[in-house]
């Protein structure tokens, strides 16, 4: 269901999300990750944090077993994730 969405919507709409990686692909890692009531969970939970009141930034999964992210990067991991687009300006 998250691949079609990324597919026949997402791909046809501007880039939006302030989050990397985008809320689709977190749900789809997140319940690859952490199975469907974990992975629901954490999706939910993103997709609440996602709005126009957040900052944004990289929010990655969870490793398997915990509920928060590790650290937030560094500058220079910032710098090179703008290099390559994968960081909202």
């Amino acid at each position: 269901m998250i691949s079609a969405y990324q597919k026949h919507i997402s791909a046809k709409m501007p880039r939006r999300c302030k989050y990397y990686p985008t809320c689709s692909a977190y749900a789809q890692q997140s319940l690859a990750r952490h199975g469907v009531i974990k992975g629901l969970m954490l999706s939910v939970w993103r997709l609440l944090r996602c709005n126009p009141y957040s900052a944004g930034g990289v929010d990655e999964v969870p490793p398997k077993g915990r509920w928060k992210p590790d650290p937030f990067p560094s500058y220079s991991e910032i710098q090179q994730l703008r290099a390559e687009g994968k960081w909202p300006n």
